[in-house]
């Protein structure tokens, strides 16, 4: 593995493939990092190398320059490669696949992956072939067209003063002859500074403050800065002729159809070429650890509930280790767009702190009750491969979510505590708003105290609706907290207290009402209120561990021992 700072970074938590893409911007990661300078032209250079290497004609062809995130399956190494997804979307924007630039595309780090039909391709290569004026170019290829005027910009103080005075006929051949000299000299002189800005020559020599006067264009020194001139201007014109629009478009049909007829080839390649980040500096580490965290998210939230679950593994392990920084003043201003010419929502990108990026995860954990916050740092994958941790993983969830009736539908009590509470904010100060922080607080903080426990097994009421999530440990012992009132709905419950019984005797109290239990004193009963938590962790703790086949096998046979009454 690398030791550079951002892939270190990215090798945090469990392993896993994702259908949807982490994809890590380039001007997100350019306006993240203290060395921008370094940053741009160490990437720069990589980006050229690499594009020349697979589209030898990519001069015209408009790239969105982003990394995407994958996994080695046999070393199970997340590695930082080009990213195909932008690839794809690279060429949809070129040839405005599907009106992509007039729909718009999506705020959120990251464009969506378009599924690209060949054929739809080769019909907008069609139409680009056509093209004839600058305002067909700017109307039917938005994006490209972009690019075009971008280049030739470069060129507009140069044409501006071809436009005022050497194609002029009001001006004098002898105050031309003049200029040239002028150009000549004045470039000499910035070649000998190493300037390369020789644009500013024609602003310069054209400003009133220029003393055009003492130029000699008859003198040696003017006649060799005339001839110079001239040359230079030849070469200039030679690359204008490119920016007809004639040859711009020739050109540009001829690049992005070379890129359309190797696509499968360019994507086999793009998934093998890993960048070099190894000029990375550790002052920037947290905020690559925030910026990482949040394209998780970001992936998350376009993800089915499998793949939301491997994005938690991330999310969640950046919370185990930064819980310190949610109330810090670090921030990360990213999701800038550019492009006067595309449909986006936000271009001037948003703010995230590691609080609004926890503020996300915790709704999604609430609008989600089947997600599990995990501790990583318990799991040992080593000699796995990624298929290996896949299948761990599925089983391990799998055996986490099985489906009990921890209590019976007599919960008034729990019921009771939650209007009691509701109909006491109506006389009492305590704002409604604050109790909603409040009940919300408890779940994350119920969630993540027992994600941090490393549960053996957990286990849950019946399609969740009852609320309950016991956890199983290696001493026997199992907990019962209430994470809902309703989990279809996502009503939260608060103010109930912990279980905590012998496994031997789990399913059994389970079908008692919790006031039997309550009454009779079957089982240990805490409230959520000053050091629950370390009684509960005591509970865990203590005693002798028994095998996890012999724990699995006792749920089992007593549930089998239960169905048989």
């Amino acid at each position: 593995m690398n030791n550079d700072i951002l892939t270190k970074s990215v090798n945090k938590g469990i392993p896993s493939s994702l259908a949807t893409p982490v994809i890590l911007r380039y001007v997100d990661l350019y306006n993240i990092l203290t060395d921008k300078g370094k940053f741009d032209s160490k990437i720069n250079r990589q980006f050229d190398i690499f594009l020349n290497r697979i589209m030898p004609n990519n001069e015209t062809f408009r790239f969105m320059r982003s990394f995407e995130i994958r996994t080695n399956p046999e070393n199970l190494e997340r590695q930082i490669i080009v990213s195909p997804v932008t690839f794809l979307n690279s060429i949809a924007l070129n040839l405005n696949y599907d009106n992509i630039c007039t729909k718009g595309v999506s705020s959120s780090v990251g464009y969506e992956k378009y599924q690209i039909e060949t054929r739809l391709l080769e019909e907008r290569l069609k139409v680009l072939k056509k093209i004839k004026t600058e305002q067909e170019f700017r109307r039917e290829f938005p994006f490209l067209y972009e690019k075009y005027i971008s280049e030739l910009s470069t060129f507009k103080p140069y044409l501006s003063f071809k436009e005022r005075v050497l194609d002029n006929p009001q001006v004098p051949p002898n105050i031309k002859r003049k200029y040239k000299a002028a150009i000549g000299i004045e470039l000499s002189k910035m070649l000998e500074k190493n300037d390369s800005r020789t644009d500013l020559i024609f602003q310069n020599i054209t400003s009133p403050f220029y003393n055009l006067e003492s130029i000699n264009e008859n003198s040696f020194e003017g006649i060799a800065a005339i001839a110079k001139t001239e040359k230079i201007l030849g070469e200039i014109d030679s690359i204008l002729s490119k920016y007809k629009i004639k040859n711009y478009i020739n050109t540009a049909s001829k690049n992005i159809e070379y890129v359309v007829r190797h696509m499968d080839q360019i994507l086999q390649e793009l998934s093998k070429t890993i960048f070099d980040f190894s000029f990375l500096g550790e002052q920037d580490q947290n905020k690559l650890e925030l910026y990482i965290a949040y394209m998780y998210m970001n992936a998350a939230k376009k993800s089915n509930l499998e793949d939301k679950q491997k994005c938690l593994y991330y999310i969640s392990n950046y919370f185990f280790e930064h819980h310190d920084l949610l109330d810090s003043d670090l921030s990360i201003h990213i999701g800038q767009n550019c492009s006067e010419y595309i449909n986006v929502e936000n271009k001037d990108g948003f703010k995230v702190t590691p609080k609004s990026l926890y503020l996300e995860y915790r709704q999604m954990l609430i609008d989600n009750p089947e997600l599990r916050v995990i501790d990583s740092t318990s799991f040992d994958f080593s000699n796995m491969t990624l298929e290996d941790v896949n299948l761990y993983m599925k089983k391990y969830l799998q055996d986490l979510s099985a489906t009990w009736d921890f209590l019976p539908p007599d919960e008034s009590n729990d019921v009771l505590t939650l209007q009691n509470i509701t109909t006491k904010t109506k006389t009492n100060p305590i704002d409604e708003e604050e109790l909603k922080r409040r009940i919300v607080d408890m779940f994350m903080d119920k969630k993540e105290f027992y994600g941090s426990t490393n549960p053996m097994f957990r286990v849950k009421g019946k399609d969740t609706f009852d609320g309950y999530i016991g956890y199983i440990y290696p001493n026997g012992k199992v907990v019962l907290d209430k994470f809902y009132e309703n989990a279809s709905r996502g009503e939260l419950a608060y103010g109930n207290a912990v279980y905590i019984m012998n496994l031997d005797d789990f399913y059994e109290l389970t079908k008692l009402s919790k006031t039997t239990i309550i009454r009779d004193k079957m089982c240990k009963r805490f409230v959520h209120s000053g050091d629950w938590k370390e009684r509960v962790r005591k509970e865990i703790t203590s005693g002798k561990k028994e095998d996890k086949g012999k724990i699995k096998a006792k749920i089992i046979s007593s549930n089998l021992a239960s169905e048989e009454n």
